[in-house]
């Protein structure tokens, strides 16, 4: 029925390619299955093991995922032929180091002898699927033609996976009847976009990402007004001292540079400091970020430098009233 079903959504125009399988990227936990991997010892206490994905061919061109040796599941995979696989790049690495991956075989279901071997035809490209900030754990896919064949296991259920030429949601009442035309009583539900799916995943970290962007605004602010009011504080005080520097021949551009060189070296050794605690606090927020490293240098640089340039304009009013001190004036008010 399965396989009667995405030849008929492939069909229709506009679809580029049709697939399934039991579990989408980013939308569900797959969960591993223990297996025997034939030439690998695992470390005492540990066994091998692989997150599960039953798929049809087409799923993987019409997911986006890509096949880097070998070659994809397909029709040809079928209940009678021999069992094959694909495993992504961790698994190679984690069970084949040093040796080719292409043409090995496990068993489903670790020591069972009454399972079958499982062949290795196709390494996948590595994909996040349990979460954006997820470690990519070993995975393979096997046929849902074959799955009852390795595992003894009937297949509970599966999504099907439509690419489309343009816009998705034009074909997506085509596909709602030919799912209707073949069991009119078969329930469709929970229709999205890999868009959506990717959105409904990243919406806590960007949530997340718009408090911290909001805190770190409120004390970039806090910090700003901070500094001008120790600056000014200090002007307030120096205002004698500095009506001596001008009275005996200091021009404005030497009371500026002295005021805002006060401020520089009060910044510099914030920011040393800041940037020191947040090398140390980083790793605690390694799981919290996506496509940067814990202690990126450019981050680091950037933030460093837009700290120091809030705070030497925060320090600049304070530096021109200094330079305004009349010499007459503030001795007179000493």
């Amino acid at each position: 029925f399965l396989q009667q079903l995405v030849g008929r959504v492939r069909s229709i125009p506009g679809v580029r390619s049709a697939g399934a399988a039991r579990s989408l990227p980013l939308a569900n936990t797959i969960g591993d299955w223990g297996l025997m991997v034939d030439g690998y010892v695992p470390p005492p206490g540990t066994n091998a093991k692989g997150d599960w994905q039953i798929v049809t061919d087409g799923y993987i061109e019409s997911i986006g995922e890509r096949v880097i040796r070998g070659r994809s599941i397909t029709a040809a995979d079928r209940t009678d032929t021999q069992p094959v696989a694909l495993i992504n790049e961790t698994m190679a690495r984690t069970y084949w180091s040093g040796r080719d991956a292409l043409g090995g075989r496990m068993r489903l279901g670790g020591s069972n002898p009454n399972r079958p071997f499982v062949t290795v035809v196709g390494i996948v490209a590595d994909v996040k699927h349990n979460g954006i900030t997820d470690a990519v754990k070993e995975k393979f896919y096997i046929p849902h033609s074959q799955w009852h064949v390795s595992t003894g296991n009937p297949i509970r259920s599966l999504a099907l996976v439509v690419k489309a030429q343009g816009d998705p949601a034009s074909i997506a009442g085509a596909v709602r009847q030919e799912i209707r035309a073949m069991d009119p009583m078969l329930p469709i539900a929970n229709v999205r976009t890999m868009d959506d799916v990717v959105g409904a995943t990243l919406s806590a970290p960007r949530f997340t990402g718009m408090l911290l962007t909001a805190f770190a605004g409120l004390a970039l602010l806090l910090s700003a007004i901070g500094i001008y009011g120790v600056l000014s504080y200090v002007v307030s005080r120096r205002t004698r001292e500095i009506g001596i520097r001008v009275a005996i021949g200091a021009g404005r551009m030497q009371v500026l540079r002295l005021v805002l060189g006060q401020g520089l070296m009060l910044t510099l050794t914030g920011v040393i400091i800041g940037l020191v605690a947040a090398f140390w606090a980083s790793a605690f927020m390694r799981d919290m970020l996506y496509g940067v490293t814990p202690t990126d240098p450019l981050t680091f640089v950037g933030v460093g430098v837009v700290l120091t340039v809030i705070a030497l304009l925060a320090s600049l009013v304070p530096a021109l009233r200094a330079t305004r001190v009349d010499p007459l004036v503030a001795l007179k008010t000493e």
